[in-house]
Order: C-alpha cells, then structure tokens, then sequence
C-alpha cells in the first residue's frame, strides 16, 4: 500500500471521538502556526473522502488547495500528519495504556539520572521496576536491570552490592523463554485446526491426544507467569474446539475469562481482545448446547463491553450480526436470513482488513451450508467461488475440500451438467493430492458421475434409489451430533429420491 493509502486508511479507521481529539491536540500542540493549519486542512479533506465513502483521490486534493504553498510540499505534509496522529492517539490513549505508562516512567528515571539527582532516582526506579513486573513486561524489564546495574556500579554500589540483579534477570528471560514455548504451541495448534477443523479422523485425533499431553498443557503449573496460565487455558480450549467438545471448550473458556477478569493488568495492552473472545466463544457453545440462559447472560456480558474494550467497532457489529446468524438460523424465515447473509458478507468486503480471514472462511462455509439448504443455489455459487478463490484456502483445506465438493453439488442442482463432467475430473484430481476424504464425500461423488451418464428418468431413479440406500447406511448418530457444519448429504439425497418418484 502507498503511503498516501496508509494515511487514508488511518484516518478511515479513526472513531469520532479519535479525530475529535487529535484535532484539539494538534490545536494545542501548535496554536495557530501555519503549518498546523495546514496539515490540519489536509486532515479535514481526507476526513470528507473517508466518510463520502469515497477512495483516496490526491488529484481533488491538489485542485482544491493549489493556491495554497504546502500543495507543492504535500509529501512532507503528510508525513508529518500521519506521524502526529499516532502522537495524539499515544496521548489519547495514556490512561488505559500500560506502554504509556511504563514508558513515562522509564524516560522519568533516565531524565533524574541525568540531572543528578540520584535519590529521586532510586525512588524512580522503584515505580518503573514495579511497573514492568505488574504488566508482565518481562523483556522491558531485563532492560530495567541493566539500567540499575549501570548505576550502582558508578554511584551506589556498596549499598546495593548484596543484589544479585543476574539471578533476577535470569528468572526474568526463563519466564520470556516460557511464554515463547506457549506461543511456538499456538502456531503449532492453530496448523491443527486450519487443515483439520472439519475434517477429523485417526490421525487427528492421535495428534490432539499427543499435544494434550505436552509438558505445557498437562498441568497449569507449567505456566510460569499470568499471561502464561491464559496461553495454558486458551490452548487447552483450542483442542476442545478441534475436537468438538463444546462442553470441555466452554469450561476452558471460563476459565481464560476469569484470569483475563482477574488479573486486568497482565493484559491491559494485548493486541487482542481476549475477554471478547472468550465471551464470543462461549455464546456460540450456548447456541450450539441450546443453553439460552447462558447465551443471554454472557451476551449482555458482551454487549455491554465499553468502546475501549473491544476489537474495532465494525468487527464489533460483524461478531453480534454472526451471532445473531447463528442463533437464529432456525427461527428466522428464508428472507431475514439471507438478508443477515447478505448484510455481513457486504460489512467483511468493505472492511475485510480488519477482519480475521479465518473468521472470514468460516462464515463463508457456514453461509454456503445454509444457502444449499434453502435452495438458493445461484447465492451458494457466489460463496463457493469466494471460497475456492480465497488468498488463504490453501490454508483451510478443511474448509476448502468440502467446498469443492459443494460446488458439484450446487452446479448438479442448477442442472450445468456438462460443466460438471469437467468440475468432478478437477475435483478428483485436487482431492487425490489431499488428505483423504470423509466416506460420505466419496459416495455423493460417485452417485453424481453415475447420476449425469444416465439419460432417462427411468435409471436415474435407480440411481437414486440405489445412493439413498447406501447413505442411510453410512449415517453415523455419534458424528451428527457434534458441531461441525459438515453437510447432510443423506438428508439431501432422501429429498432428490422424493422428487423423482
């Protein structure tokens, strides 16, 4: 992206109150000089495109303000907005910012270092050491030792010589060194769950048993800080999900959230809302068990976050919308549920930066599963070839096989036969270089390549007789009772033998 897009985007993203801000801030910072009126014009302008619903377009710009002079230095000027934009949200943010303050405090202690003022600066140092560990800011505070070891060795060292500042810096790195081996598991565990999440079989389940027994998953005292004891519960949580165990998922999940709860500081700068996710995962484990006292009392949970406590306000409403989706999948008529299909796939293209692509698939999938079911085939083609053409299918190719599958479905039901003696050759062939497909998905192949070689009602019926037979056969109570949006081919067979009798 050209920077001229980044600023663009930036100030796009920015909430009424943000903007409000840096302009009071940009205000005080520089009065009425010149140049602030200036990058403050080019504020306001890009500010008019972003909420026109407009792209970034720098020629209206350039014609608008061409009598002005810092047209002809518009890259300096855009510069030196994007950067106080980041001044004033640093400010704006100070108080619900562990960074601020630990920042604040460190160059507060190195300003007393350099007056001189040595007293003050042990009392400083004090705070700013009691700081880092409240936040679990292990890595600034291995810096915080060596700044203290710089000092006592020039101005105080026959008072603090009795501290062993190594030990405690190597306690500090053995804590870095744990939360690292948590975060190694993630990406681990999250691998699983991209190419297996709905596909489950042996060997999957062998590798879940394995990583439950993990030195670090085994027992919670393999977690040696908080942030380490919320990786524990997460990952644990992560398994249960794979496996579909909404009840094991849900008493993670509790879990996670009262240590997030518990411990607010240890997580006051997470780049991730962590309490959102784990509310959001536990009403979607209450929709799924029907526990609808559980959903309304986590879910006002949710919805009662503050702003500042929450992923960006537009994922904020795609999540409820998602829920709402699932929730009402069965109560809703046909209508409002392809209007929520509709509503969110539009809010995902127009935001889709700041959306999870996982979360993205997964709603695609999910969608393409319901639009089958209603028989709204020409929508389900518009969601297969979103998936097929993801940037990260290849990522999920749980995901990703059962959408090729899907596709010949919905092309037999738009009767594009002739495309699909081609489509079910690709398929084969793309399949035959995955992992092996569930049973059921080999015999919907099967019984559509016999199915389309017939030319008469007649056989065709026979076909269809013979495919009902044999998926009723395969039904397995165990599997259909899981939360996995596989899709119900012998409930889709039974109902193409009805119209053919």
């Amino acid at each position: 992206m050209k920077p001229s897009e980044d600023l663009f985007e930036i100030i796009k993203s920015m909430t009424k109150s943000e903007k409000r801000y840096f302009k009071i801030y940009s205000n005080l910072q520089s009065g009425n000089r010149k140049e602030n009126m200036n990058y403050l014009k080019l504020f306001n302008e890009i500010e008019r495109q972003a909420e026109n619903g407009n792209e970034y377009d720098e020629s209206k710009i350039k014609e608008k303000f061409k009598k002005d002079n810092f047209i002809k230095q518009l890259t300096f000027t855009k510069n030196y907005l994007y950067n106080q934009i980041f001044k004033s949200m640093f400010n704006f943010y100070s108080d619900v910012s562990s960074d601020y303050e630990l920042g604040l405090n460190f160059f507060k202690t190195k300003y007393l270092y350099r007056k001189g003022l040595f007293e003050q600066y042990f009392k400083s140092y004090k705070v700013l050491k009691d700081t880092a560990l409240k936040y679990e800011k292990y890595g600034s505070y291995i810096d915080i030792l060596k700044l203290e070891r710089i000092i006592v060795k020039m101005k105080d060292y026959l008072k603090h010589k009795q501290i062993d500042y190594y030990e405690e810096e190597k306690q500090a790195i053995k804590k870095i060194e744990n939360l690292t081996a948590y975060s190694k598991l993630t990406r681990e565990i999250s691998n699983l769950y991209r190419t297996e999440r709905y596909s489950m079989n042996a060997a999957t389940h062998k590798k879940i048993n394995e990583l439950k027994n993990h030195y670090l998953l085994s027992n919670e005292s393999a977690a040696l800080t908080i942030q380490a004891k919320e990786y524990y519960w997460f990952l644990n949580a992560f398994l249960a999900r794979i496996e579909n165990n909404i009840e094991l998922n849900s008493e993670f999940n509790k879990k996670r959230l009262q240590i997030v709860e518990n411990h607010p500081d240890s997580f006051r700068d997470s780049i991730i809302n962590i309490k959102q996710a784990c509310l959001e995962n536990l009403i979607i484990n209450a929709i799924y068990q029907k526990d609808f006292k559980t959903y309304k009392e986590v879910f006002d949970k949710l919805n009662s976050l503050k702003l500042n406590e929450r992923e960006a306000e537009k994922n904020f409403k795609v999540t409820l919308k998602y829920i709402e989706f699932l929730n009402n999948r069965n109560v809703l008529d046909n209508n409002q549920l392809l209007n929520t299909i509709d509503d969110m796939f539009n809010l995902i293209a127009s935001n889709s930066k700041i959306f999870d692509r996982d979360f993205e698939l997964e709603f695609y999938y999910k969608s393409l599963v319901t639009l089958i079911e209603l028989n709204e085939f020409e929508r389900a083609l518009k969601f297969c070839n979103v998936i097929l053409n993801h940037d990260i299918n290849e990522l999920r190719k749980d995901i990703l096989i059962k959408t090729r599958i899907l596709n010949l479905l919905v092309h037999f039901e738009l009767h594009n036969y002739e495309l699909l003696k081609y489509l079910i050759k690709n398929t084969k062939y793309h399949l035959s270089k995955s992992r092996e497909i569930d049973i059921s998905e080999k015999v919907f192949i099967q019984f559509l390549t016999r199915f389309i070689s017939k030319k008469d009602n007649k056989s065709k019926k026979k076909v269809l007789s013979k495919f009902k037979n044999d998926f009723e056969l395969l039904k397995n109570p165990a599997k259909d009772a899981n939360i996995s949006e596989s899709f119900d081919y012998s409930a889709w067979i039974s109902k193409k033998a009805e119209e053919y009798r």
